[in-house]
């Protein structure tokens, strides 16, 4: 009999946890869901910043750009910034060679 009434309680345990199993199955889907559509929210959110960000170096890059033309003999260097009409040209007498002097001097 003690046999008998412990099956019984057992097929009532397994009919509860049947019942219940969809229960839960749906409350973990529906939160499943809710954390994909925040993920998903966050990672849009995300990517709308980082565009945002590289429109503001991109625009920022373009006014400092410069492009290196090369230098002459007597070591001027030639520029051409994106920024400016025309060619900068940069002269830096102090740290010209002593041996360029020569190329100045009346002969």
């Amino acid at each position: 009999m003690e046999k008998q009434k412990l099956k019984e309680g057992e097929a009532e345990a397994a009919a509860a946890e049947a019942t219940a199993a969809p229960v839960d199955n749906e409350k973990m889907e529906a939160e499943k869901a809710k954390r994909e559509k925040e993920n998903s929210k966050r990672h849009a959110d995300f990517l709308a910043k980082e565009l945002k960000a590289l429109d503001q170096v991109h625009s920022l890059e373009w006014g400092v750009a410069a492009v290196y033309l090369g230098s002459d003999r007597a070591h001027r260097r030639y520029w051409l910034f994106q920024s400016l009409n025309g060619i900068f040209i940069e002269n830096d007498i102090e740290n010209v060679n002593s041996n360029t002097e020569d190329l100045f001097a009346p002969h």
